[in-house]
């Protein structure tokens, strides 16, 4: 290699070294702006809560044209390895990721999502401490976060950097009795379209996701986010935080029809099933054990990943799971000896579904309406078996 290519390679190190520290030695002046970024619903479960960044803008700076970033902290990766087993333990690492404010408008657009933007009203000390906050969040060692749907998401981490970033000033939302609802009731106001998805989760959030979420709590979620800095004020000035609210993606994507067959026609057909084979049987005297078999093998099917989340995951949400007394791992018994199941056991699946119905009326656990039709099922049937189970020792 020659000496001139050793200088032109020497150089090329000493310009990128150059950038690398300008980049953070930013100091923004007082034509910046910092504005929340909120984007709505998506196609996939995934993405139908919306989604929240920030932008900080200045373009007075002598960087070319200035700067222009979006900070993104819902960054993760599918191809991370055991994904899904990582998700399920509550160990999935989500990410703080930096781009420039046109690829990632052009990114929504594409998708046919409107995206909101909220100028927030900041000094400039505070926009510089924003952003330094912003510089340590991205080093490497910093980047990195564990995940949690309700607590730790891309929308908290927004709420609560800006909330950091105040000087002598906090801000607060003024307690609203009309938001007197709880995690699970939100989660359910975006998930309309996707009911089996959500008799899924729905029986895996435990006694934490029905715990009323308060003002700041609400903001776990981009569009009640956006919704809560409209009306946010500054404590002691009496000032809004956001200042403006305008939409710089109009376009709308026509969102997917909900599902067809939803799950309380299925489990209303099976529990009328169970009642119709229950009257034959009684009236009959034969025993419809196929349809026993398949009841509790899925319910204990059910129960595995249940008890998983409950016991084995870091999973905030999904602790103190009721759920388990309804899909209860000690179906394994008689699903294994049926009519042979001892009367003991019976007693104690029967108990565990009684709590499970007076819970669900007293409101300490939410479990739907499909899901009531699985425990009449599973009680009917349960009932049935100890009955010929007390019969059957009378004849004796």
């Amino acid at each position: 290699m020659t000496k001139f290519r050793i200088k032109r390679y020497i150089f090329a190190i000493f310009l990128l070294f150059c950038s690398i520290h300008s980049a953070y030695c930013i100091k923004l002046t007082d034509k910046s702006f910092v504005s929340v970024l909120t984007c709505s619903p998506g196609g996939d479960l995934y993405e139908s809560f919306g989604h929240t960044a920030l932008r900080i803008c200045d373009t007075s700076i002598g960087l070319d044209k200035g700067i222009d970033y979006v900070f993104n902290f819902g960054i993760f990766n599918f191809n991370e390895n055991y994904f899904y087993f990582r998700f399920a333990q509550g160990k999935l690492s989500y990410m703080l990721a930096i781009s420039d404010y046109q690829s990632f408008v052009n990114a929504y657009n594409a998708e046919g999502r409107v995206v909101y933007e909220q100028r927030l009203n900041l000094t400039l000390p505070e926009k510089q401490k924003l952003w330094d906050s912003l510089e340590i969040n991205y080093l490497p060692q910093n980047r990195y976060y564990q995940y949690d749907f309700f607590k730790d998401n891309c929308a908290t981490r927004i709420r609560d950097i800006v909330a950091y970033a105040l000087i002598d000033r906090t801000f607060q939302k003024n307690e609203n009795k009309l938001h007197n609802r709880t995690f699970r009731q939100k989660f359910h106001d975006y998930t309309a379209n996707y009911s089996w998805w959500v008799l899924g989760i729905d029986i895996a959030l435990g006694l934490p996701a029905d715990k009323r979420a308060s003002d700041w709590e609400y903001m776990y979620l981009p569009m009640d986010l956006m919704e809560q800095l409209d009306t946010t004020l500054i404590v002691a000035y009496n000032q809004p935080l956001a200042i403006d609210n305008q939409q710089i993606i109009t376009q709308l994507k026509q969102q997917s029809e909900p599902s067809a067959v939803p799950p309380l026609l299925v489990f209303g057909i099976l529990f009328a099933g169970a009642c119709i084979l229950s009257l034959l049987e009684y009236k009959k005297k034969f025993y419809g054990k196929i349809f026993d078999i398949i009841l509790f093998l899925l319910a204990f099917v059910v129960s595995l990943p249940v008890f998983f989340l409950t016991f084995l995951s870091d999973h905030t949400a999904t602790i103190w799971n009721l759920d388990l007394l309804i899909f209860n791992p000690l179906l394994i018994i008689t699903l294994i000896r049926l009519r042979k199941t001892p009367q003991w056991i019976l007693y104690l699946l029967l108990f565990c579904l009684l709590v499970a119905t007076v819970y669900h009326l007293i409101f300490l656990q939410t479990i739907g309406i499909a899901p009531i039709f699985i425990l009449l099922t599973i009680a009917l049937r349960l009932a049935l078996l100890l009955v010929r189970k007390k019969k059957g020792k009378k004849s004796e």
